[in-house]
């Protein structure tokens, strides 16, 4: 899974510290606002975009809580996020 930050019109590649992170970490920036470095963020408000091919959240700076951007998470799909979760939740599809 691909994860990136966007701020300005500007992707910024996040990391994941371990496995189920409660917190992502923007690779090689600080925070804009209060300039913490590891630059730590969280997000709220999960949605699959319009596209079906990724989630999207409003990302805040885990030291400061303010606002620093959108974070998008890319997952593989072959049939769209909708399609995907239905099938994780106990809908069988026959081909």
């Amino acid at each position: 899974m691909k994860i990136f930050l966007i701020r300005d019109g500007k992707r910024f590649k996040l990391s994941t510290p371990f496995e189920g992170s409660d917190h992502a970490v923007v690779d090689g920036e600080a925070c804009p606002h209060c300039k913490a470095n590891p630059f730590k963020v969280v997000g709220s408000g999960k949605h699959i975009t319009d596209d079906d091919r990724a989630y999207q959240a409003e990302g805040y700076c885990l030291a400061c809580k303010k606002h620093v951007g959108i974070i998008r998470a890319e997952p593989s799909t072959l049939f769209g996020l909708h399609e995907d979760e239905a099938m994780l939740h106990g809908r069988c599809r026959v081909y």
